[in-house]
This record gives structure tokens, C-alpha cells and sequence, in this order.
């Protein structure tokens, strides 16, 4: 089904040359994440490293602005900066002092983690956010409530001009729905996945992180694709997680040198697999397996000596995101 309306929307747009790269895969390594992973400079200070904005959470989700927060800190950023209403945001500092509640500048926006569409007063602020973002041409990333408005905003002629978006399948069926006029199922999602990514990549020029235990990401280069060590990250808050370290990677990256400054597709898929790794390292340190510490960085089909793991929540992938990020980094001065 999904093939169809890809072949329409190509027709329609013409071959361009993110089209052409469909039917090509390519799988991530160690060695393709760290490209996109920086230490901090000598000359480095807290705008300098970089900043990440969030409008996420709110008053029935406080937890998903508590969970991209503290990611995005535990990634390695410079600031973090959050706009919520006094709910989510006596959550996020309770947890998180270091925040600052305010919008003022930034270099990477997360917004729609834990915001209902329909509510009116976080969308009218995630709207402000997307203007605000605009006007400082920071990288978007959009996850759950503000998917169907970056689609409106693209559609509408607002480039958006460096977006990542972060459905599941159910969010990217209906987001396809939403620009075919065609009635999309999660299981249409789930039998095409890779025809999926690339159909909205192609309709709004964005990149698309078709979140799941394999990982599909489409953008200007053929289609990456993540495998997860383990299937323990298939719990509540993981994507607000995901969306977190995404954001701090992408500000980080956004003030390198031009010429070290991955493509938003690599961004992406080097905060899925950094999710993926820490979601597995975490179950194991549950289960009491430290030794598979040793292994961060080894290839996926190495990992299965060290057993399943064990139960995680959501911030046991965040408390070990450092590790991942240090081990990353480490490996670029080996190299």
C-alpha cells in the first residue's frame, strides 16, 4: 500500500535526490556514531558547547519534559533550556537545577514530547517555539504533539530548514494519512517501513526517525538503519529519552567547525544508536552483567555472550548515557 503512494509522491514531486536514494540501506557502527559525538574545547563555555531548547510535557505528562531534559543533559550539552507550564517546570528543576526556565536563545529545539494536540495552550506554545526556532535557524526535532504541526507548517511554504521528526508507527500512519488523504494503519507502517520513512522525508524535506526495536532513518543519504541489542527499551518515557540526547547531539554539532558538522540524518541515527546502547548497557548492569561494560562499542552480534539483561526504566537508559558518550569520544582519540 505504502509503495503506491510513494510512487504517486515521486511522480508528483519528480525524482529528486533524496528520492533516488530509496531502496538503498546502509547499517550504523561505533565508528559512524562517534563522528557525530564532540568533546568539549579548552576554549569552551556553556553557549559556546551549545544550547537545547524544550517545549515538552505538560500537565498530564510532566514526565516527558523531567525525561528529555535530564537526556539531553546526560549527553554532554551546555545548557538547557525549558518553557512549560509552572507544573512541568517545577518538575524539570526539581530534578534538574541546572535548567533555565526561559526560551531566550538556543541552537536546538525539542518540542512535542508528552503535548496532546489538543491541547490548546501547549500547542499555542509549541507554535511560538517553532518561530522562535525559525527565527535563530535552529535544528527542530519533533516528537508526538507537534508532528502534525511541522507537516502544516511545510505544506503551508514555511521551510523548515533542518527538521528531525520522531514518530512510532502508529504517529507515522497517521501523519502519512494526514498528507495522502489516504486512510494509513501502524500495520501499513510495520509491513513497509522503509517505503514509509522515505515517503514523508520526500514530502517535507525532513529527516524521519521511524522509531522501534530496528530503527529506520531517512534523509539525504540512502535510508540508515539502528538494531537495538535488546528489546528492554520498549517501555514508557524511552522516546522522550531518545528525543533528549537527539537535541543535545544536534546543538553540540551545530557549533563545530562547517566542515565537522554531520548531516541531520547522521545526528539522528547517532543519538538511536547511542539510545540503543545505553538502553542495553543499562539492562545489563540490572542484571548484574558490569563486565558488559568492556563491550560499548563492540558490533551487535558480539553482545548475545552476555545474556538478555534485565527490566529498565526510562532514566536507567539516561544514567548511562554517559558512559556511551565518553566511550565514543575516547575512541576518536584511539583512532
Amino acid at each position: 500500500m505504502i509503495a503506491g503512494l510513494l510512487a504517486g509522491a515521486r511522480w508528483r514531486l519528480g525524482v529528486s535526490s533524496k528520492s533516488d536514494q530509496y531502496g538503498r540501506v546502509r547499517e550504523f557502527d561505533a565508528q559512524d556514531a562517534a563522528a557525530s559525538v564532540f568533546a568539549p574545547r579548552e576554549d569552551d563555555h556553556k553557549y559556546r558547547r551549545g544550547v537545547t531548547a524544550f517545549v515538552t510535557g505538560s500537565t498530564h505528562y510532566p514526565g516527558a519534559a523531567v525525561l528529555g531534559t535530564r537526556a539531553a543533559l546526560a549527553t554532554g550539552i551546555g545548557m538547557v533550556r525549558y518553557a512549560g507550564g509552572e507544573a512541568e517546570t517545577k518538575a524539570v528543576l526539581w530534578q534538574s537545577p541546572e535548567v533555565v526556565a526561559d526560551l531566550a536563545s538556543f541552537d536546538a529545539l525539542v518540542v512535542g514530547s508528552g503535548v496532546d494536540p489538543k491541547d490548546v495552550r501547549r500547542t499555542s506554545e509549541a507554535r511560538e517555539a517553532l518561530d522562535r526556532a525559525r527565527e535563530l535557524d535552529a535544528t527542530v526535532i519533533a516528537d508526538s504533539g507537534a508532528l502534525g504541526q511541522i507537516a502544516k507548517r511545510v505544506l503551508g511554504g514555511h521551510h523548515v530548514r533542518r527538521c528531525i521528526l520522531t514518530p512510532h508507527a502508529a504517529e507515522l500512519a497517521a501523519l502519512i494519512t494526514k498528507l495522502e488523504d489516504t486512510e494509513v494503519h501502524a500495520t501499513d507502517v510495520i509491513k513497509e517501513p522503509e517505503q514509509a520513512v522515505r515517503l514523508v522525508t520526500d514530502r517535507l524535506g525532513c529527516t524521519l526517525v521511524l522509531k522501534g526495536h530496528r530503527t529506520y532513518i531517512a534523509g539525504d543519504g540512502p535510508t540508515i538503519v539502528v538494531d537495538a541489542p535488546g528489546a528492554w527499551l520498549a517501555t514508557a518515557g524511552t522516546g522522550d529519552v531518545l528525543a533528549g540526547a537527539m537535541g543535545a547531539l544536534s546543538a553540540v554539532a551545530s557549533k563545530r567547525d562547517v566542515a565537522e558538522q554531520p548531516e541531520p540524518q547522521h545526528l539522528a541515527a547517532a543519538a538511536v544508536w547511542l539510545h540503543a546502547r545505553a538502553g542495553w548497557l543499562a539492562s545489563q548492569l540490572n542484571a548484574g552483567n558490569s563486565e558488559a561494560a568492556s563491550a560499548l562499542l563492540s558490533p551487535i552480534d558480539e553482545l548475545t555472550r552476555f545474556g538478555p539483561g534485565a527490566p529498565i526504566r526510562a532514566s536507567d537508559a539516561t544514567a548511562a548515557l554517559p558512559r556511551l558518550v565518553g566511550a565514543l569520544v575516547a575512541s576518536k582519540l584511539r583512532a
